[in-house]
């Protein structure tokens, strides 16, 4: 595979289509074809495994979908990926949060992941957050003596509502601008990445970004999809893991385990810098 960018057919959104020439979790060259699916686009989405899919393989489809194993970290991934060169408006989450029964969900993983947060952290960093629910819960509950709750974000219209709300919310692509310009390195005490390591176009990329925030000590939670797990292979989840890959993601970040969690369909992740 060579690399290559360049912009796809949908003027709407403008996304750049993006090569992966190596492995996007371990940057493994040794990769092989095991999958070439056809999907394409339903009117009514059709529920397999309680996720409802609007993309479902298809033979009528004028769009293949090329998927990649790793030997290495024997992960499987999306080639291409499209993500960056766009403007996001989407309402989504701001509409779905002003029901009070989503927030559920959210409350429940913030219970999980806050028993790993280090004693007297001061900055918190929600990472590709949405709206910034996870950092509404934290400066809501109180718990720790936050000095800064921070909020990176692609999306303009999720930006500015955070703004707005008096959130701290920065526009920020994850895989090419410096975190170094919002938060200062080895300044951070605890991540959140929740429901996006998958999304990356990058992943490996983008978890050393982060971590370079983080101070020794600092930790970072984040979910990955699970390698033969429940879930269905669908094009928006471009990343499957096991736990040959998170132990290759914490000698390749400079962490070490602290915590996972095995659900039927994906991890549940906490990883610490280590000194080194």
């Amino acid at each position: 595979m060579m690399n290559n960018e360049r912009s796809n057919n949908n003027e709407k959104t403008n996304w750049i289509e993006h090569t992966r020439a190596e492995c996007p979790l371990c940057n493994g060259k040794s990769v092989n074809k095991v999958w070439s699916i056809p999907f394409g686009r339903v009117s009514d989405p059709i529920k397999v495994n309680k996720i409802k899919l609007n993309l479902y393989p298809m033979l009528n489809s004028d769009k293949v979908y090329d998927f990649y194993s790793c030997d290495d970290c024997e992960s499987i991934y999306l080639d291409p990926v499209s993500y960056g060169g766009h403007k996001d408006d989407s309402l989504h989450y701001i509409e779905k949060m002003k029901d009070k029964s989503n927030w559920s969900g959210y409350y429940s993983r913030y219970d999980y992941f806050s028993k790993f947060i280090p004693t007297g952290s001061k900055v918190f960093l929600d990472a590709a957050c949405a709206i910034g629910q996870y950092a509404q819960i934290a400066k809501e509950k109180g718990e720790f003596p936050w000095g800064r709750i921070v909020c990176l974000e692609y999306s303009e219209s999720y930006v500015k509502h955070m703004n707005s709300i008096g959130m701290e919310a920065y526009k920020v692509d994850l895989h090419a601008d410096s975190m170094g310009d919002y938060v200062k390195n080895e300044s951070v005490d605890f991540i959140v990445f929740s429901e996006a390591f998958e999304h990356m176009g990058n992943s490996l990329l983008v978890m050393k970004n982060l971590i370079n925030t983080l101070r020794p000590g600092g930790r970072i939670f984040f979910s990955a999809q699970a390698l033969g797990g429940s879930l269905p292979i669908r094009p928006a989840e471009t990343l499957y893991i096991n736990n040959i890959g998170i132990n290759m993601l914490c000698e390749k970040t400079g962490t070490k385990l602290v915590e996972k969690t095995d659900r039927h369909d994906r991890f549940f992740v906490v990883l610490e810098k280590t000194d080194q």
